[in-house]
């Protein structure tokens, strides 16, 4: 298109010459990739100031500090126990000068997490209730975890879980099935004993304690992932997880973590009431879940009670 016939359309103002355009993008891209020191040998691409503690922190592969302004608070700790994040664990600590806050004195304190607070947990069918597959796959897992309490003469019954149905000669009223004990007898008490819900699949059920269940598929069962803070105790979670036909429960696993936090305290907290966090790297996992109530919100609390 000839220049005049552009001039015609828009005016000369209102062009924009793409060369000016891509200098001009280079240009404020190398701004915003500019380093900042925070100390001699510690340096940041986004600086951040808040004046609040902050629960969730912001990070990336160049780092993030995040000068928190302290004075005032009841509690400056707050910068650090308030988040939910898990710090890991100390990796080095040194005195030296912060250059962005004018050469203070300040203790820095390095951590690093080896493994990632978050565990994650890998289950193949989504909880929900609803889910009839899902359930079925809970009741087996709960029945063959399940020991036969019946005793004779000191001896453990070594029964296994098997499927069974209570019903009336009549055939009026709908039967009942349960898990029971292959060992029950008439009359012996404390043999296992497991009602089964009505969202359950009979037939899958008993297919599963016969051991003659098999996948009707064999594409890859679609992984769905769960988190837990790292002060979870648990080993094993209650839904299935199904592997090569095996039905058994999710295990948890930690998954790695490579982000690092970095804490600048200064020496005289009066005379410069500000805190560092640099957090450095890249998440591999969601948020995890809180864990702690904030300092805040505590503090609050206490100011109503009292």
């Amino acid at each position: 298109m000839e220049m005049s016939l552009i001039n015609t359309i828009v005016s000369e103002e209102d062009v924009i010459y793409e060369e000016d355009f891509n200098e001009e993008s280079s240009n404020t891209s190398s701004e915003n990739e500019e380093e900042v020191y925070i100390t001699k040998n510690t340096s940041v691409e986004t600086i951040l100031h808040s004046l609040t503690p902050i629960e969730y922190l912001p990070t990336s592969i160049n780092g993030v500090a995040i000068i928190f302004h302290v004075e005032g608070w009841q509690n400056a700790d707050a910068a650090f126990t308030n988040i939910q994040y898990s710090m890991g664990k100390p990796c080095g600590q040194h005195n030296t000068s912060c250059s962005y806050l004018g050469n203070v004195a300040v203790t820095k304190k390095d951590r690093t997490l080896e493994f990632n607070s978050d565990l994650r947990l890998k289950i193949s069918e989504e909880l929900s209730t609803d889910n009839v597959k899902n359930n079925t796959f809970v009741i087996y897992l709960a029945a063959i975890k399940t020991e036969c309490r019946y005793k004779n003469n000191g001896i453990q019954c070594d029964g296994k879980a098997v499927l069974k149905c209570f019903r009336r000669h009549n055939e009026i009223t709908s039967p009942t099935y349960f898990i029971g004990c292959s060992k029950w007898r008439s009359n012996e008490k404390y043999h296992r004993f497991i009602s089964i819900q009505e969202n359950t699949d009979l037939n899958l059920l008993r297919q599963l304690l016969d051991g003659l269940w098999e996948e009707e598929t064999d594409e890859p069962i679609n992984n769905y992932f769960t988190v837990l803070h790292n002060s979870s105790k648990k080993i094993y979670y209650s839904h299935p997880h199904c592997e090569r036909n095996i039905v058994k429960q999710g295990s948890i696993i930690q998954k790695t973590c490579n982000v690092k936090y970095s804490k600048l305290i200064p020496l005289d907290i009066k005379k410069c009431p500000y805190m560092i966090l640099v957090s450095r790297g890249i998440h591999s996992h969601s948020p995890p879940p809180p864990n702690r109530v904030p300092i805040t919100i505590r503090d609050h609390l206490q100011e109503l009670i009292h």
